[in-house]
């Protein structure tokens, strides 16, 4: 772990198993590597600020970009950005060259060519913005106007059917971005321009442009992926706007109030009942052409209802299979989940996630898997009662809710029944096909708990999560107690999150010298928390909670930046102290690592890299042994010295001994402090040590606590070392004194 270890603090007991001699053999173990990959989407990206555009520095910016960015993080996903014109844009996004578009507007020909996500991402509105020198109050005045539109937008087809139905007569500017359409306007080659409320307020001022009081068209504004694909991320995606939606504190909205926006609900502005006065009258005076009106209104009433309950279906059901899709899932399920506390009865819901999907998708194409997701929802349409809920997560996760059990063993059994119905073959033309499924299951109520649906889902998830690990094909129960012990853990990281933010890491340093000469060869950083509750801690009370969390990596920065810190001090004080700091393995691993680690050491340009020892942590965790070798040379060119940690444990091999270029091998202190009783600890010392040598290595023991621990040790050729018995770890304030008065026992110098 980062910056410290337990090694004087604490014994470990798994180093004391009889069969010592287990972990010489354990050197010669070789580690397969492995990899994941994360979920890359392409994205496409065009002018439209504030909700998307490109920074001065080319970088993704916008409303719609921080919101997807943040979903993707918590998802997992990589984002590439394209950028691209509005219409190619669109145009990649049909062909199926980019995976998802911000900032697309519903209208019936899009809905036959793109999949959309339910919960609207942002409401807008459109607005005429003129020049200064040109009187546009109306739709009346756009008689004879020369209007900048943009190509294939909401906005052009809307307008000309408007101004159609007046019979206006107007002469489209066609633009391809609104930048263009703005930049038209201010330059005279267009009277006017028609654009979202959004982009206007946010650059009609830059073009020296005007508002006019005519809106028009309120949209909602979605994010869409070609049809037939990415519809479990367009699922994800609504499963966050439901719940950020609804907490006015939520990332959702932080992101829009720092762009400048509105809530969604908010869709017409203020002066829209002025708007409405000015219609009166303006009715009064086309009262001759009311009967032609009012006929386009009719007809685009019943296009508007058309629409909407294509809309509203498209709100709570899966478009591929027709089930209900988590929206209205949770709606559901929370009336049975009354109804069964009205009947005093137990309701059941089983999370299914089918195994081997992805390798059906991968082998026959996603049309033959959606094929066969639909072929399984026909199968359990016909074999389960009609009272039970069949509804789909996205991908290939499914729900099902069975209400009215009269207790668990009868829902344990219906969930062996739904098990056999996963392995029945589907039929499609020539092709049989079959998975299994990994099943989680919750039981409602659950005592006097109350819960809510969304969390019996969660508690199913978990379970179904646990079943995958159990080895798939299988069904596990929700375990209370478990996740007890997983919300315990998010919490005890979240205070350690806060600790590293409010400043309550410390790093204490224990020096480490050469027992024949008496020389001082640096001091090892070792990390602690002075938490303001419990005290001081030892690296042992949190480092293991934050293995292989995205905190292990931030902590390690952390310090790594503290302790160059701390060196560069002492370098203007008059002492040249080298240091070595713990690295996990993980955080080694981490893309970055060797860009950061540059930067760091060039923001204290009065250090020696030299001086600089990075120590190896957990090299059983190392993934890719050919790719940390290959950061691990990148470090060295930098001038910075590798260590392998707690070597002879057992968790290194001869494989990382042979190929990483660390010049240095610390001996576990478990290995040190019983030598002198435990036969077994010193051969395994004597072996470590020639093995050293063999491969020109250096050696340093950690866990000297006496006198005769250095004597044995300068008999077995090992001069480096450090421990209780040569100095504690102390504060860095107490380091140079410590130097200053520091003398090695004479009998090591006989």
């Amino acid at each position: 772990m980062h910056g410290g270890s337990v090694r004087n603090e604490s014994s470990r007991w798994w180093h004391r198993m009889p069969a010592r001699w287990m972990a010489v053999l354990l050197l010669l173990l070789m580690v397969p590597p492995s990899q994941a990959q994360p979920r890359e989407l392409r994205v496409g990206l065009y002018e439209n600020p504030p909700k998307l555009f490109i920074g001065p520095r080319g970088e993704p910016r916008g409303m719609l970009i921080e919101l997807l960015d943040e979903i993707a993080q918590r998802e997992g996903w990589s984002i590439e950005y394209h950028p691209c014109s509005w219409l190619n844009c669109l145009e990649q996004l049909a062909a199926g060259q980019l995976d998802l578009m911000p900032d697309v507007a519903i209208n019936p020909e899009r809905l036959q060519r793109f999949d959309f996500h339910t919960y609207p991402a942002l409401n807008s509105w459109s607005q005429i913005y003129r020049h200064p020198d040109q009187h546009i109050e109306s739709l009346l005045d756009l008689q004879g106007k020369r209007v900048a539109v943009l190509q294939g937008s909401v906005q052009d087809a809307a307008l000309r059917q408007l101004l159609a139905g007046f019979e206006v007569e107007f002469y489209p500017v066609p633009v391809v971005s609104l930048d263009q359409a703005f930049r038209a306007v201010a330059e005279r080659r267009a009277d006017a321009a028609i654009a979202n409320y959004q982009f206007g307020g946010y650059r009609h001022g830059d073009y020296g442009l005007v508002e006019s009081p005519i809106v028009l068209m309120p949209a909602r504004i979605f994010y869409g992926a070609p049809q037939g694909q990415q519809r479990d991320v367009l699922a994800r995606i609504d499963f966050y706007l439901e719940r950020w939606l609804a907490e006015p504190n939520s990332p959702y909205y932080q992101i829009i109030r720092r762009w400048g926006g509105q809530r969604p609900e908010t869709l017409v502005p203020g002066f829209v009942w002025q708007l409405l006065a000015a219609l009166v009258v303006l009715g009064v005076v086309l009262t001759g052409g009311m009967l032609l009106l009012r006929l386009q209104v009719k007809k685009r009433t019943r296009e508007l209802a058309a629409l909407n309950r294509h809309l509203e279906h498209l709100a709570h059901y899966d478009l591929l299979t027709g089930l209900p899709n988590p929206i209205l899932l949770a709606d559901r399920l929370q009336s049975l989940m009354q109804q069964a506390n009205e009947n005093q009865t137990l309701l059941l819901v089983a999370l299914i996630d089918l195994d081997g999907f992805k390798q059906i998708n991968d082998r026959h194409g996603t049309d033959v898997g959606d094929q066969l997701l639909i072929g399984l929802t026909h199968q359990w349409r016909s074999c389960l009662p009609e009272k039970y809920l069949l509804a789909r997560l996205g991908g290939d996760e499914f729900v099902v809710v069975m209400p009215g059990l009269k207790n668990q063993e009868e829902g344990v059994y219906q969930a062996r029944y739904l098990q056999q119905l996963l392995e029945r073959p589907v039929t499609l033309g020539e092709r049989e096909l079959q998975v299994s499924g990994s099943i989680g299951l919750c039981f409602y109520p659950q005592g006097e708990e109350h819960i809510e649906a969304e969390q019996l889902l969660r508690q199913a998830d978990q379970a179904m999560y646990l079943a995958k690990q159990t080895g798939k094909h299988s069904f596990q129960v929700f375990d209370a107690e478990w996740d007890r012990h997983i919300r315990g853990q998010h919490e005890s990281l979240e205070r350690i999150r806060l600790g590293l933010n409010q400043e309550e890491f410390v790093l204490f340093y224990q020096p480490k010298v050469n027992l024949r000469t008496g020389q001082v060869v640096g001091v090892e950083a070792l990390i602690r928390w002075q938490h303001p509750e419990r005290g001081l801690l030892a690296p042992g009370a949190f480092l293991p909670l934050v293995a292989e969390q995205p905190l292990d990596a931030a902590l390690g920065y952390w310090v790594l930046e503290t302790a160059l810190r701390q060196m560069s001090h002492w370098q203007a004080t008059g002492h040249s102290v080298p240091v070595s700091i713990n690295i996990s393995a993980h955080h080694l691993q981490q893309p970055d690592f060797v860009a950061r680690l540059q930067l760091l050491l060039d923001n204290h340009p009065q250090i020696n890299p030299a001086d600089v020892e990075l120590e190896i942590l957990e090299t059983s965790a190392l993934e890719d042994v050919q790719e940390v070798s290959a950061v691990m040379r990148a470090c060295s060119r930098l001038g910075v010295g590798f260590a392998l940690d707690d070597f002879g444990t057992g968790y290194s091999s001869l494989t990382y001994l042979r190929r990483l270029p660390a010049q240095l091998l610390k001996i576990d202190q478990s290995f040190v402090r019983d030598m002198l009783q435990d036969e077994e600890d010193l051969a395994i010392l004597e072996g470590v040590i020639r093995l050293a040598a063999a491969f020109r290595r250096q050696v340093i023991a950690e866990g000297v606590e006496t006198l005769q621990h250095g004597n044995e040790l300068l008999k077995l050729g090992c001069e480096l070392a450090q421990g209780y018995g040569i100095a504690r770890p102390m504060p860095a304030a107490e380091i140079p004194e410590w130097i200053k008065h520091w003398q090695q026992a004479p009998v090591w110098t006989a």
